[in-house]
C-alpha cells in the first residue's frame, strides 16, 4: 500500500463490484498501518467536543449573568411603592422594534424548576407584531372610582377595540399593557404586562406575570387603570383624543431604517359628560344622584348582547368631588 491515502483508489474501489466493502477494507488496512491518523481524528473529535462544551458553558454563564442583572434592576425599581406618573408620548413602537430585533425582550418565570431556564426570550406578542390601538394614560383613572358602590373589581368590562396597548409611566419607567379581547369565553380580555429595562438590557423590556408576588402591586396598579379607562370611555365620561405622528418624523424614521412611532390616543376627561335618563326617575322619591350603571351581558337563546356601562341619574343631586373624583 502506498505511503499516502489515495482518494482516487477509494473512489475506484467504490465504483466496482462490492465497492463499498472493498473501500472499507482498503481504509481499514491503511488506518491499521498508520495509527497516527486515528490519533489525529480522536484529537479533532475531542477538540470539537471541548469547544462545544466551552460554548455551552459560556452561553449558560451569559444567560445567568443577564438574569441576575435584570432581577437586580427590577428589585431596585420595585423597592419603592408603585406610583403613577404622567406618561408623555408613545413608546409602543420601541417594544415592537425590540421584539423584531431579538435579544431584547425577556420573560423570567419563577415557576421553572431549573434556574438556568427561567429567563427566556419573547419572540412575539399576543397579536403578532401589531400594536393595535395605543392609549397614553396621563391620569389616575382608577382613583376616580374608589368608594363607588356600583363599581368593583368583579364587574365585567370591554376594551374599546379588540386589541389595545395601554402605556403608563410608573415611577419614571414605562409600563405597557398589551390587551386582547377574548371572544371564546366570558373573560374580559387577556393582558400581558411589559416593563422597560434600562441598565441590564439596552433598550429592552421584561414581560412580567401580573400575579407574580414580586410584581403584583405594580401590575395591579396598571390593570386597575385599564379597567377604569375602559369603563370611562364606554360611559363617555372620558374621551380618547387621537394624536397623529407627523409625516416628516415618520418618513425620517423610515429612511433611517427605524420603526416610526405609532398614532395613538390620549385619554382625557370628556368636555361634556353625557348622562342617560334613570329608569326610576318617573317614580316619586326615586331620584338618584349621578352614578354608573354596570355594563353586563344580556343572554338570549342563540346569542348574547353587551349592555354598555352608562352614567345615569340626576346631576343636580351631586357627583363630581363627592364620590367619583374625576
Amino acid at each position: 500500500m502506498s505511503a499516502g491515502l489515495s482518494s482516487e483508489a477509494l473512489i475506484a474501489l467504490a465504483e466496482g463490484n462490492d465497492g463499498e466493502a472493498k473501500a472499507r477494507a482498503y481504509l481499514g488496512r491503511y488506518l491499521a498501518e498508520h495509527p497516527e491518523v486515528n490519533l489525529r481524528a480522536e484529537l479533532d473529535r475531542l477538540d470539537a467536543e471541548i469547544c462545544g462544551r466551552m460554548d455551552t458553558i459560556s452561553a449558560r454563564r451569559e444567560r445567568l449573568r443577564r438574569a441576575i442583572d435584570i432581577l437586580r434592576e427590577m428589585a431596585d425599581w420595585l423597592h419603592h411603592e408603585p406610583r403613577l406618573d404622567r406618561a408623555q408620548s408613545s413608546r409602543a413602537h420601541e417594544l415592537i422594534a425590540a421584539v423584531k430585533r431579538g435579544g431584547s425582550v425577556f420573560m423570567y418565570d419563577f415557576h421553572v424548576a431549573d434556574p438556568e431556564q427561567r429567563l427566556s426570550e419573547v419572540q412575539t406578542l399576543q397579536c403578532g407584531l401589531s400594536p393595535g390601538h395605543v392609549f397614553i394614560v396621563e391620569h389616575d383613572w382608577a382613583a376616580a372610582f374608589k368608594g363607588a358602590g356600583e363599581y368593583d373589581d368583579t364587574s365585567p368590562f370591554r376594551l374599546p377595540y379588540e386589541h389595545c396597548m395601554f402605556e403608563f409611566s410608573i415611577r419614571g419607567r414605562r409600563v405597557i399593557v398589551d390587551a386582547v379581547e377574548n371572544a371564546e369565553r366570558y373573560a374580559d380580555c387577556d393582558m400581558a404586562v411589559f416593563v422597560e429595562l434600562r441598565t441590564s438590557v439596552r433598550v429592552g423590556w421584561l414581560a412580567v406575570d401580573p400575579v407574580d408576588p414580586a410584581y403584583i402591586d405594580m401590575s395591579k396598579l396598571a390593570l386597575e387603570q385599564v379597567r377604569a379607562i375602559c369603563v370611562s370611555l364606554e360611559a363617555q365620561v372620558a374621551e380618547a383624543e387621537a394624536v397623529r405622528v407627523p409625516d416628516k418624523l415618520r418618513k425620517a424614521r423610515e429612511r433611517s431604517g427605524k420603526l416610526p412611532p405609532f398614532d395613538h390616543h390620549v385619554v382625557r376627561l370628556h368636555r361634556r359628560v353625557r348622562t342617560a335618563r334613570y329608569e326610576g326617575e318617573h317614580v316619586a322619591g326615586a331620584r338618584r344622584r349621578l352614578h354608573f350603571r354596570r355594563g353586563h351581558w344580556r343572554h338570549y337563546e342563540t346569542h348574547r348582547t353587551w349592555i354598555k356601562w352608562m352614567l345615569v341619574g340626576d346631576p343636580d343631586l351631586g357627583f363630581v368631588d363627592k364620590e367619583y373624583r374625576l
